[in-house]
C-alpha cells in the first residue's frame, strides 16, 4: 500500500535538518566543552602550587618547632647550672644557640621572659635571616624548678614562596594547554563529524523528497485506477439495469399483450374456465416478474414506498410474517437505491426457498456518511465455513463492494441468518429517490 504523500510531507515538515534552525551541534558541543575544559585547565594550573604550598607550610611549622626544642634543650642545661645568672651570661646562651646559625630556613630567634619581656633577641642572637612570615615554634626553658623563660622561632618562607611562584608558573601553562587540548581536539572532531551528518542529512531529504514525489505519483495513479474501476463497475451496474428494463419492456408489451388477447378470445361462450383462469395466472406471474425486474414504481414513487410494497407482497405471497423498518431521511443516489433493493430481493429469494422462517425483519437506517441495511430471519441457518457460497451471496457483496461498501453474513446451522451492509455516503441528493 503506497505511503499518503500528505503524510510524508508533514513529517518532512515536523522534522527539519538540526542546522537549520538554532545552534548547530557542533557549537553546541563547543558551548558545552568550553567551561569543562577551561575548569580543568584551572585545575591543573592551581592545584600543585596549592599542594606545594600546604605540604612546605606543615615542614616548616614542624621544622619551627624542632629548632625551639633544640635550643630550649640547650638553654635549659645553662639554666639548671646557673638558675639566675644564666640571662645574664650573654656568652653561654650564644654558645647554646650558635648551632644554629647555619639554618637557611631560619627567620628569627626570640628568647623571652614568662611574662613576655623579651631577653635576647633575634640580633642579639646572631640568628635568622629576617623573615618573620613563616610558622612559629615556641619551646620552655626549665629551670632547676620550673619554666624560667621561652624560646620562639619563626621561620622563613619566602624561599618556599619563590618556589610555589616556579611551580604556579609552569602549572598554569599546562593548564593552559591542557585546557586548550581539551577543549580544541574533541570540538575539532565533533565538527568533522556534525558536517558528515549534515551531508547525510541533505543526502537523506533529498532521497525523501523523490520518494514523496515517486509515492505521490503512485498514490495518483492508484486514484485513478481505482476511479476507473468504480466508473466500471457502476457502468455495469448500469448496463445490467437497462438490459433489465429492456426484457421487463419486452415481457410486458410483447409476451403480456398476447396473454391479453388469449383472455379475450377465451372469453367467447364455451366452456374455456380452466384456460382462462390459468391464463390469469399466467398473466399475474408475469406481472409479477416484471416488477421484479424493474419495478416501475420506483420510476414515480419513493424508494422506501418500494421497499414497502416488496416486502408486503412477499409476506402475501409466503405467508411469512414480515416487518420493516425504516430510520432517518432516505437521500442517496438511484445507485445505492438500485443496489439495496436488487439485495433486498436476493435475501428475501433466498429465504423463501432455503430458510425455512417464519418470522423476517428488514431495517434500513440512514445517517449522514452512510446508510445500513439489516435482513434478519430465524430460519434453520446454515454452516459458513462451507466450502463456497452460493451465486446470490457473491452477489449481494459485489453489489455492496462496487459502491465502496461492505456486506458482511453472520449465520449458524439452527439458529437464523442476519445480513448487514454499509454503504458509505459520498453526496446527499434530493428525495427523489
Amino acid at each position: 500500500m503506497p505511503l499518503d504523500p500528505d503524510e510524508m510531507s508533514a513529517d518532512s515538515g515536523a522534522t527539519p535538518s538540526v542546522w537549520a534552525e538554532g545552534p548547530g551541534l557542533a557549537d553546541s558541543f563547543a558551548a558545552w566543552m568550553l567551561p569543562m575544559a577551561g575548569f580543568a585547565g584551572l585545575v591543573v594550573a592551581i592545584l600543585p602550587p596549592l599542594l606545594y604550598g600546604v605540604m612546605a607550610w606543615e615542614r616548616l611549622e614542624r621544622q619551627a618547632l624542632v629548632h625551639a626544642e633544640h635550643m630550649a634543650q640547650a638553654l635549659s642545661d645553662v639554666a639548671r647550672h646557673q638558675p639566675y645568672l644564666w640571662m645574664y651570661n650573654a656568652h653561654k646562651v650564644l654558645e647554646a644557640t650558635a648551632s644554629h646559625k647555619t639554618i637557611q630556613d631560619l627567620g628569627a630567634a626570640r628568647i623571652v621572659k614568662c611574662d613576655g619581656e623579651m631577653l635576647f633577641s633575634s640580633r642579639e642572637l646572631g640568628l635568622g635571616s629576617g623573615g618573620i612570615d613563616g610558622p612559629v615554634g615556641w619551646a620552655p626553658i626549665r629551670g632547676p624548678r620550673a619554666t624560667v623563660a621561652w624560646v620562639k622561632v619563626t621561620m622563613d618562607s619566602r624561599p618556599q614562596v619563590r618556589v610555589a611562584r616556579q611551580i604556579g608558573l609552569g602549572s598554569l601553562l599546562i593548564g593552559v594547554l591542557l585546557g586548550g587540548a581539551l577543549f580544541i581536539i574533541p570540538t575539532r572532531v565533533v565538527r568533522r563529524q556534525a558536517r558528515q551528518l549534515e551531508k547525510t542529512l541533505t543526502r537523506l531529504e533529498a532521497t525523501e523528497a523523490e520518494l514523496v514525489k515517486s509515492n505521490r505519483v503512485l498514490q495518483e495513479r492508484v486514484e485513478e485506477a481505482t476511479q476507473e474501476l468504480k466508473e466500471l463497475s457502476r457502468r455495469v451496474v448500469s448496463i445490467q439495469e437497462e438490459e433489465r428494463r429492456r426484457i421487463a419492456r419486452d415481457l410486458h408489451d410483447g409476451l403480456g399483450q398476447m396473454l391479453t388477447a388469449m383472455r379475450f378470445e377465451l372469453e367467447r361462450p364455451g366452456d374455456e374456465g380452466g384456460a382462462l383462469a390459468l391464463s390469469q395466472q399466467v398473466l399475474t406471474e408475469l406481472r409479477r416478474i416484471v416488477r421484479d425486474l424493474r419495478p416501475v414504481e420506483l420510476e414515480v414513487m419513493p424508494f422506501v414506498e418500494v421497499l414497502r410494497n416488496y416486502t408486503e407482497r412477499f409476506e402475501e405471497r409466503t405467508g411469512t410474517l414480515t416487518s420493516f423498518r425504516v430510520r432517518g431521511e432516505m437521500r442517496f443516489s438511484d445507485e445505492t437505491a438500485v443496489c439495496i433493493l436488487r439485495v433486498v430481493q436476493e435475501a428475501l429469494t433466498n429465504i423463501s426457498r432455503h430458510a425455512q422462517a417464519s418470522e423476517v425483519g428488514i431495517s434500513l437506517t440512514c445517517e449522514e456518511e452512510r446508510v445500513t441495511l439489516e435482513v434478519f430471519d430465524d430460519g434453520v441457518g446454515f454452516d459458513l465455513e462451507a466450502p463456497s457460497e452460493g451465486l446470490g451471496l457473491r452477489s449481494m457483496k459485489e453489489r455492496f463492494r462496487f459502491l465502496g461498501g461492505t456486506l458482511t453474513i453472520a449465520a449458524e446451522p439452527e439458529s437464523g441468518t442476519r445480513i448487514r451492509g454499509v454503504i458509505p455516503l459520498e453526496e446527499p441528493v434530493d428525495d427523489s429517490t
